[in-house]
């Protein structure tokens, strides 16, 4: 049972006890130390934005190879936390792979099953 606040339902844990919130330190997930700008340590930040000579940032959609680095075996796309990326570049990258399925040049699914 799920209580909130400081409901005295038999519950013997304090109000300020977060187990149920992930394991370890940092609030979820096992903690990790943190490094350059948002890192966490073990992982690495995906560079598929781009920048034209005027400055203009892109993904491009042709690019099939940089783009499946960016899904799951099955088809997902990875989430922005997870490939290190900003919310626009998230967007961007959406919008690259939503285009290349269409075009026929990446799966839509794993089509495996």
């Amino acid at each position: 049972m799920v209580t909130y606040g400081n409901s005295s339902s038999g519950s013997s844990s304090s109000s300020n006890d977060h187990s149920g919130y992930g394991g370890g330190g940092g609030g979820g997930g096992g903690g990790g130390h943190r490094g350059r700008r948002g890192e966490v340590h073990g992982t690495r930040r995906y560079r598929v934005a781009r920048a034209t000579a005027k400055g203009v940032v892109y993904v491009d959609y042709k690019d099939v190879d940089s783009l499946r680095r960016l899904m799951s075996p099955n088809g997902k796309i990875y989430s922005a936390k997870r490939l290190g990326v900003t919310a626009r570049e998230q967007r961007m990258i959406s919008q690259a792979i939503k285009r290349a399925r269409y075009m026929g040049l990446l799966p839509y699914t794993n089509a495996t099953l």
